[in-house]
């Protein structure tokens, strides 16, 4: 009766998961987040599987069963292997960091993924992470609370970095996806305190599948406010946000309005392709340029060639703000357009009185009296 319940809880997991997986390639994104998101469903559902599989066969004995039985437990412990680093690739994006996309970076994260997935392929050999008495039952081994206790720090690590993040993090939707990521160590820590108590029950697999349907739902709470082709967040997600900024800031709140010099000429010139780059590569610009601040600042797409950056600091952070966007213009840091990119910023701070429509319209009329002047030469 065990067997059969551990089976039908695992087979919910992996239809959930299915189901999570179809509508996460159905959207088509190629964003960094939803690639790793796909990774970690993939691994996650073979997991699944695996997992209904094992318990399936767990009271088979026999010549033949045996076999069946370590294989089934080894690809089991590999799939939860990948599933919690593709986790980690998936948390790193959250914090706009390269390290899995560095290459030198590389023989260090195989080094760490290579470590539990030896230990796992070679137990049939060891038995160091579990095996099978006589009579077919399952039986842990010496190295299995270590194995867990592997997967809980490198999530932990990732975890303690998110919400570090997200304390400087003004967006309070991002912030609470952020902690809600955050929150996956919990699933391997219930199910490694359950394992000393001996319950024999998939709770690794329940807690994971509610990880995330959480981080799915939150990932589509994020499409709904993010521009498809610059990555940023778009009008209607700005517009809730400086609602919230101008009642909930501590230090000066500046405001600086984008947008792309000649625009209109590239399109002309180039086509509305090398148009397109251009916008994605302002949006890059803006966020390299975002992340040397405490409190990170938000970046939206205003419409058509306008960007905008919500700022929250002191009159220093504002002028390290206009440095970094120039200096990086001039820089190879980001992937480059066929014709030399500039951009006109205009800045307004926010004062007692102001609404939000108020300060676009302020940081608007800043950026258009700079566009008159550099046209007609005047400073």
């Amino acid at each position: 009766m065990e067997q059969v319940l551990y089976a039908e809880i695992e087979l919910i997991c992996l239809a959930v998961n299915a189901l999570l997986l179809f509508w996460v390639a159905r959207r088509g994104t190629k964003s960094a987040s939803d690639q790793w998101l796909i990774r970690v469903l993939n691994c996650f559902l073979f997991n699944f599987a695996i997992g209904a599989l094992s318990a399936v066969f767990s009271k088979q004995t026999g010549a033949a069963a045996l076999p069946l039985k370590m294989c089934l437990r080894v690809v089991y412990f590999v799939t939860l292997d990948l599933g919690v680093f593709c986790w980690c690739g998936y948390a790193e994006t959250q914090l706009q960091s390269r390290v899995f996309q560095s290459r030198k970076a590389v023989p260090w994260l195989a080094l760490l993924l290579a470590l539990p997935i030896l230990a796992a392929v070679t137990n049939p050999a060891t038995g160091i992470l579990f095996s099978f008495d006589a009579s077919g039952e399952y039986r842990r081994g010496p190295l299995f609370h270590a194995q867990l206790a592997y997967l809980l720090a490198a999530t932990a690590l990732c975890a303690v970095r998110l919400c570090s993040r997200a304390r400087g993090e003004g967006d309070p939707e991002k912030k609470q996806h952020m902690l809600l990521t955050a929150s996956f160590p919990l699933c391997i820590l219930i199910a490694w305190l359950l394992s000393f108590l001996g319950a024999d029950v998939p709770v690794i697999s329940a807690s994971i599948m509610i990880e995330l349907l959480c981080l799915y739902t939150g990932t589509l709470n994020q499409q709904i406010s993010i521009d498809q082709l610059t990555q940023v967040n778009n009008r209607r997600n700005l517009l809730g946000y400086l609602n919230y900024k101008v009642r909930n800031h501590e230090e000066r709140l500046f405001l600086f309005m984008l947008d792309v010099d000649r625009f209109k000429s590239i399109n002309d010139t180039y086509g509305h392709l090398e148009g397109d780059n251009a916008l994605i590569r302002t949006a890059n610009v803006l966020k390299q340029a975002c992340r040397s601040f405490r409190k990170r600042p938000y970046i939206a797409r205003y419409g058509g060639d306008e960007f905008i950056v919500v700022l929250e600091g002191a009159e220093q952070d504002a002028r390290r703000m206009t440095e970094n966007i120039a200096r990086l213009l001039d820089s190879d840091g980001v992937p480059p357009i066929k014709t030399k990119l500039s951009l006109s910023i205009g800045r307004a701070e926010w004062t007692d009185g102001m609404t939000p429509r108020d300060l676009i319209h302020a940081a608007d009329t800043e950026l258009y009296r700079i566009k008159r002047a550099s046209r007609t030469g005047r400073s």
